[in-house]
């Protein structure tokens, strides 16, 4: 039987600079540098590949910015897990192997306060533009925090989406999955762009705030009325697509935010622009389901 505990759960949004991973890194460790141990953070979620970018064009284009478990997105994990005794979890773009048979994956880490490595999951629902360059991660991924006493489920972007854009949209893969699992928080590593690069739309309309939670509030409908919290790190700042043969931006959402699934009610929420860390208190490993309200 799980105790009900709060935990205080924080997301980083931020503008990486584009195939620049030093200059990324520099600028979350400053909008870091406010927080120490003494702030008793206990999970920090940054968005999908959050220190290189999102746009490439193909695995050649990618291929000095692919590290393994001992490359500098998890080294920067590990130090801030532990400078901040804190779980990190952040997208990376990994490879496995060498050669001809290596293979490629848009991933997230997870880091425990020790600095040990807890957990890698690769993307599994793959976007358009993933798909210039990165393999297909097996499965969703679930895994036990024990010393916070909860259990997480781990998601990176279109991991929420149906598969491919083409199973039922009712079929809410990704949030029947964390369902299963009893998972108490989800850690939500994205890139959300406002245009699809196969679409016509010459130009897009710009993030909307109210829309993009509605829609992942939707995709989540599953876990509404469960004692669930969605801790979401979405990235803010443009990218041209001129790598993948368009014309154009995409321009990414931000609104990063902590959802109390089981009150169906956004905690706090950072705005589609700005660069920063929100914190919220949250409370998790709730003994008992909650029956479900007809609201």
């Amino acid at each position: 039987m799980k105790c009900e505990r709060v935990l205080k759960a924080a997301v980083l949004q931020m503008s990486p600079v584009y195939e620049n991973p030093t200059a990324s890194m520099a600028r979350a460790d400053q909008l870091l540098a406010q927080f120490s141990a003494d702030d008793g953070l206990d999970l920090l979620v940054l968005p999908e590949m959050a220190f290189v970018g999102y746009t490439f064009g193909d695995r050649e284009h990618i291929a000095p910015l692919l590290e393994n478990e001992n490359g500098p997105t998890c080294t920067w994990c590990k130090r801030n897990a532990q400078n901040l005794r804190c779980v990190v979890a952040c997208g990376f773009c990994r490879v496995v192997g060498e050669g001809d048979s290596r293979e490629c994956y848009n991933s997230m880490v997870v880091v425990g306060p020790t600095g040990d490595i807890l957990a890698i999951h690769d993307k599994h629902h793959l976007f358009v533009t993933d798909k210039t360059w990165a393999d297909e991660g097996k499965s969703f991924t679930a895994i036990d925090l024990p010393h916070l006493g909860i259990r997480v489920g781990l998601g990176i972007c279109m991991d929420i989406n149906p598969y491919e854009f083409e199973a039922p949209f009712t079929d809410f893969e990704f949030a029947n999955f964390q369902k299963q699992e009893e998972v108490d928080v989800i850690l939500f590593s994205s890139a959300w762009c406002n245009v699809n690069p196969e679409d016509s739309i010459v130009e897009p309309p710009p993030p909307d705030l109210t829309s993009t939670l509605n829609y992942w509030g939707t995709r989540l409908s599953p876990l509404i009325h469960h004692p669930v919290h969605f801790v979401c790190a979405d990235r803010v700042g443009k990218e041209s697509m001129e790598c993948l043969g368009k014309e154009g931006e995409t321009t990414f959402c931000g609104c990063s935010c902590i959802i109390d699934l089981g009150a169906a009610r956004v905690l706090g929420v950072l705005d589609t622009v700005v660069e920063a860390v929100l914190v919220q208190e949250i409370k998790a490993g709730v003994p008992q389901r909650l029956p479900n309200l007809h609201l």
